[in-house]
């Protein structure tokens, strides 16, 4: 009697290594709009002028996914960083394409949003780390002028309203290229009534025309989800140039002034803040800059979140670029949620909250206190890390990639349309072999009655494996009529149901490999002289950062001024003691792929 397969259940094991993606429910869920017909109803004396369309560029049935199909990918743990606290929700910092990442996510779990997406302005600054996820997202964004722009950042917005909870608040930050059609549909998306302020960031920074006044502001969009807005609006300090009748006024004082008497001289007010913000940006020589020139100053994103959220509400921004956002909501005591395309982002954030951490300027009283940070990536997948998972968590995880079913058997790992899977060694050194195909065929033909097929995944297979496969189709083998594909991983046969729902897929599902690493040590009077010169990217791609951690404790802390050096392959450092040193490094390519090496020195 032929054996049957087992249901498709979930091992108890996997659960701290996979998160499920939506089901197929969720998937056809439709997002609603706002019902405001009669808003944008055009009067009948305009005769047949057309209405103003009451949907968002670009939405159709079904929402955005006739544009962006809905994929069922696993996500890969990348790193869990403890800080002995287990209770509760840790952190999460997710490295993906955050539309797909956010489709991941429960509906109505975040309190706060604020996203800082690359403006409409064609120029190169938007693209901050410069690696490969990076410039194809630019390019894909501009390709097609604004309605793309508008198109993509819809399919996004869509997403975040549903992710907020029904008291929930999104600030959007743009500047002057688009902000007036983005404002157009939101109102779309979030209900015109649902807006609450368009807040002025004024700033003093970058140059100045003589032809026209100088664009020295952005604009940030402010929407809640539903009800009446309750902003948390305080009192701030307001410098006059005239004393001012009382009005709104108060605790008037006068400074800068020795002679002051009369109506003249300088006044410092107490206001209740109004829409117009003057907060300093970051400046190269700021304590908190990074190296890129859009990094958005932890004094804005302060006063945001202190404004529409409060201790131990859920803050997100799926753009997170150097991290302030998750930066100030950990100093506020608040959990969050980031997400980047460009895994360098990721690790500059990871770098930050961990060297906030590490000075003690983090507001919970001790590290036990301090929620857990994961590092989650859908799409993109470390080959290496995956050899850290079990051998059960392993094959899991590339069925569900393949697009498969896991299944509890001794036999087989999975299935995909009824068609059995053998998914081969975690390690890349050991590849399918002869014995193993025959195997899998015979137990093929001794529990199929019809479809005779099967599929094995691995990293590689050996040229006996290859030539078993092709004999087991020749009438009169030892296995007659079983027919098995195999099918290297990462491979375009394995990803192509993927990229067959959009070919622009390709781009954002794919395995990574570490950099191969030579490291040179040197010193020169009495300086180290650390020199990855001859380092190189197995991805095809080239290394274009290095972070450095001088006093390396078991968790990886870039020290100050070694978070971000793009497209610098020789570092240098002074220790301001003698004595032996433990040191790590973390090599970043343009394609994702990172190693940590660690070493000692003296």
């Amino acid at each position: 009697m032929a054996h049957e397969l087992s249901d498709d259940s979930e091992s108890t094991k996997l659960i701290d290594y996979i998160e499920e993606t939506v089901s197929d429910e969720e998937e056809s869920e439709t997002i609603s709009l706002p019902d405001q017909g009669a808003f944008f109803k055009m009067p009948k004396r305009f005769g047949t002028i057309p209405d103003v369309s009451e949907t968002p560029l670009g939405w159709g049935k079904g929402g955005y996914a006739h544009l962006y199909p809905y994929v069922k990918l696993p996500m890969q743990r990348l790193e869990t960083i403890s800080f002995g606290n287990n209770n509760g929700e840790p952190n999460k910092l997710y490295w993906g394409d955050n539309l797909h990442v956010m489709r991941a996510l429960p509906s109505e779990s975040i309190d706060l949003i604020y996203i800082d997406p690359p403006f409409f302005s064609g120029k190169k600054y938007n693209m901050i780390f410069q690696d490969r996820n990076e410039v194809i997202t630019f390019e894909d964004i501009w390709e097609g002028g604004l309605p793309t722009y508008l198109v993509w950042l819809n399919a996004r917005l869509v997403e975040m309203k549903r992710l907020l909870k029904p008291t929930g608040y999104i600030f959007v930050h743009l500047d002057w290229h688009a902000v007036h059609y983005v404002k157009t549909e939101m109102d779309k998306i979030f209900g015109y009534k649902n807006f609450v302020n368009e807040i002025i960031w004024h700033y003093f920074m970058g140059g100045k025309s003589k032809d026209r006044f100088a664009r020295k502001h952005d604009n940030i969009l402010v929407y809640i989800k539903s009800g009446k807005p309750k902003l948390k609006v305080e009192e701030h300090d307001r410098i006059l140039i005239k004393k001012p009748s009382l009005g709104s006024h108060k605790d008037i004082k006068p400074i800068l002034c020795k002679t002051c008497n009369g109506e003249s001289g300088i006044y410092l007010s107490k206001v209740l803040m109004d829409d117009v913000w003057d907060i300093p940006g970051v400046f190269n020589m700021s304590d908190e800059y990074l190296g890129y020139h859009t990094q958005k100053s932890e004094a804005l994103l302060e006063r945001i979140i202190k404004a529409s959220s409060n201790e131990g509400d859920v803050v997100a921004d799926f753009f997170c670029g150097g991290g302030t956002t998750p930066a100030v909501a950990q100093k506020l005591g608040r959990r969050w949620i980031a997400c980047d395309i460009s895994r360098i982002a990721i690790e500059v954030t990871k770098g930050r909250i961990l060297r906030l951490l590490k000075s003690e300027k983090g507001t919970q009283f001790s590290l036990s206190e301090v929620p857990n940070m994961e590092v989650w990536s859908w799409g993109f997948y470390d080959a290496e890390k995956l050899q850290d998972a079990t051998d059960e968590e392993f094959k899991e995880f590339i069925v569900r990639a393949y697009g498969g079913r896991p299944i509890t058997s001794r036999y087989v790992n999975g299935s995909k349309n009824g068609i059995p899977i053998l998914v081969g060694d975690k390690d890349p050194k050991k590849p399918i072999t002869k014995k193993e195909v025959l195997e899998f065929a015979k137990y093929i033909q001794e529990n199929y009655q019809l479809n005779k097929t099967g599929t094995i995944l691995a990293w590689g297979f050996s040229d006996s494996a290859i030539k078993a496969r092709e004999a087991l189709a020749n009438t009169g083998s030892e296995i007659d009529f079983v027919k098995i594909k195999t099918v290297r991983i990462g491979t375009y046969e394995f990803m192509e149901d993927v990229i067959t729902k959009n070919k622009d897929y390709k781009k954002i599902f794919r395995f990574v490999l570490p950099p191969e690493v030579v490291l040179h040590i040197s010193k020169e009077n009495g300086e180290f002289v650390f020199d990855f010169s001859d380092s190189t990217s197995l991805n095809n791609g080239k290394i274009i950062n290095i972070q450095a951690d001088f006093d390396f404790d078991g968790k990886f802390t870039p020290s100050e001024g070694y978070i971000f050096n793009p497209n610098t392959m020789i570092l240098r450092y002074r220790f301001k003691t003698v004595g032996k040193k433990r040191i790590a490094f973390k090599i970043e390519d343009d394609q994702g792929g990172e190693k940590l090496i660690v070493k000692e020195v003296e």
